[in-house]
Order: C-alpha cells, then structure tokens, then sequence
C-alpha cells in the first residue's frame, strides 16, 4: 500500500486493507488508494532546504542518531538512511556514503552541469538500486521498461 496515498491512512485506520474483506470494504480500499496526497501547504525555503541536504545524509532517517561511516542500510519505504539501532544493518540495500552524497550533490546540479560527469561504477550501480528501491513504493506492478534499461545502463546494447 503506497505510503503517500492520503487513503492510505484511513485504509490503515479503519483496518479495511482489502485482504479476506467484503467487495465493498475492497472497492473501499481500493478508492480510497487512488486519492492523491494533499499539496504540500507552505512554501519551500529551497536555499534553507540545500542548507539541510547535507545534515540529511549524516544522520539516521528514523531516530536521527549519527550514521556509522562506510555502508548504511537504506530503504525508501521508511524514509532513507538508517543507523544499525534502527535496522540499518539488516536493510537488504546497503548503500555508501559517499554515494549517497555524489547523488546528493547530482540533484542540486542544473542540467546543462552533467556535461562530462562521470560516476564511478560502485556509484551507478547504488544508485540504479536507490532508483529502484524508491519506485518500488510508487509502481503498482514492475516496470516493463526495466530490461531495457538494464542493458542501457551495462552498456550491454539493446
């Protein structure tokens, strides 16, 4: 169940998520995923949040307690990093750090500064494993574009 779908909550409220229910409280459910999340209502102070960006990749995503040096767990479903007390080491996606700022630092360059980038392949490698992680919460089923963007991405031809 997506996350950011506002009916996601009162999904979760009302304990109606579908499985083993009635075929209203799944038409229910299924309604009530489909409500987009409400705007975000104030406005982004986008030189504040570049301030923060860097805070976001030391600290844990649930407790905000310091993330250890090297490979962090990571997992888009509970928000990013995560320190070893929060699970981190038990993530099925590790991720280092230095990936995370080279990506970090990639968002914040406008397009016409990618000219001549050139990531390491440990970095291309985490990073399409971020991609995927993160899309797994937004896709409904897999995506059938996902083969031939591995083979665009190996270098493998398509």
């Amino acid at each position: 169940m997506p996350e950011e779908a506002e009916g996601a909550h009162v999904i979760a409220f009302l304990g109606i998520d579908g499985s083993g229910k009635s075929t209203q409280a799944k038409r229910i459910a299924n309604w009530l995923l489909t409500l987009p999340s409400p705007p975000y209502p104030f406005k982004i102070d986008s030189d504040l949040a570049a301030q923060g960006a860097p805070l976001y990749k030391k600290y844990c995503a649930e407790c905000h307690g310091a993330l250890p040096d090297g490979p962090v767990g990571f997992t888009a479903a509970r928000g990013g990093s995560l320190c070893p007390a929060c699970g981190g080491d038990a993530a099925a996606l590790k991720v280092d750090r230095l990936t995370l700022g080279s990506l970090g630092r990639l968002l914040q360059t406008p397009m016409e500064g990618f000219a001549g980038i050139r990531l390491t392949p440990r970095t291309l490698q985490e990073g399409r494993a971020l991609l995927a992680d993160a899309l797994r919460g937004h896709l409904t089923r897999p995506l059938k574009s996902a083969e031939f963007l591995e083979k665009l991405g190996t270098g493998t031809g398509v």
